[in-house]
């Protein structure tokens, strides 16, 4: 890896961030889903990547600013608008079978690092940090301008939960906590 953003950034600090995020999450997911009328039992994060991505985002921000977070999507589907064309198909996520998945995640500035709390609603590990993108189970192809729109429909919910966040942790929690022998995945 030849990242410098990336090369900096702690490991087992950035999976206990992201642990602590889904963590908290779960139960908003659920409150959420309920709200709709719809019923995830099996997999409280399906339908939830967009808003967790954007979560994610910003609590990473805070916390490791330095790194260039953004937030990435992709979809299979050539007949999707937010695809772009040039970046070609199938984009998303691609699970252990090899099936594609629209979906968002994040990433460092350069895309060496993903970031995904959302990947176990298509089988994946509840929380997935990898630095090898190499593998292809994510695979960027949505136009930037369209992920930008797409997370100000979401932006609203996650400013609240962003809000409750706040209440209950201080900018700079996550390195008092970083010792928690959290593995990456």
């Amino acid at each position: 890896m030849t990242s410098t953003s990336a090369a900096a950034i702690d490991r087992e600090e950035l999976f206990a961030i992201a642990t602590e995020v889904r963590s908290f999450l779960d139960p908003r997911w659920i409150e959420f889903q309920r709200q709709r009328g719809l019923v995830y039992a099996s997999h409280p994060s399906t339908g939830m990547c967009r808003l967790s991505a954007l979560f994610l985002l910003r609590v990473l921000e805070q916390e490791l600013p330095a790194v260039g977070w953004q937030c990435l999507g992709g979809s299979p589907d050539a007949a999707d608008e937010d695809v772009d064309p040039a970046l070609g198909l199938p984009g998303g996520y691609r699970d252990s079978d090899g099936n594609w998945s629209g979906h968002y995640w994040v990433a460092d500035g350069d895309f060496e690092l993903v970031v995904d709390i959302t990947a176990d609603q298509f089988g994946g590990e509840p929380v997935v940090v990898i630095e090898d993108v190499a593998d292809g189970a994510y695979r960027e192809n949505y136009v930037s301008a369209a992920v930008v729109e797409r997370l100000k429909d979401v932006r609203d919910r996650v400013a609240g939960w962003l809000d409750e966040w706040a209440s209950q942790h201080e900018i700079g929690w996550s390195a008092a906590h970083s010792s928690l022998g959290r593995g990456l995945r």
